[in-house]
């Protein structure tokens, strides 16, 4: 197989257009794996290994007025928790209700996350 190095902000927009054009269908971990951001290898393995369900891809925040707020990597809408990649996009999204936990936050205190995605 070949590699290529894919910008977090490119991985991103493409997995947004998947989802317009109801491409991007993250209900199962095979899915899920194959169209994250590989930074998130190391939560998705604990996520599989604990037996979370699939996280949607790439949800946008979004103001009453429809302006961007933040883009959350994996996300769990019901339970309104989400993983972040980039720091930004947590506080954002937090303000708009969100528990939101970076890569690194989520790696070192994964029962306690696995908890949270448990409760609904």
């Amino acid at each position: 197989p070949i590699y290529m190095f894919v910008k977090h902000e490119d991985t991103l927009f493409i997995n947004s257009q998947r989802k317009l054009q109801n491409k991007l269908d993250p209900s199962s971990w095979e899915k899920v794996d194959r169209f994250a951001d590989p930074a998130l290898s190391g939560v998705i393995a604990f996520c599989k290994e604990y037996d979370l369900s699939a996280p949607e891809l790439g949800i946008s925040i979004e103001t009453n007025d429809g302006e961007r707020v933040a883009k959350l990597d994996l996300a769990w809408p019901r339970q309104k928790v989400a993983v972040v990649i980039k720091t930004s996009d947590a506080e954002l999204a937090r303000e708009r209700g969100w528990d939101i936990w970076p890569v690194f936050k989520t790696l070192e205190d994964f029962t306690k996350f696995a908890a949270k995605i448990r409760m609904c």
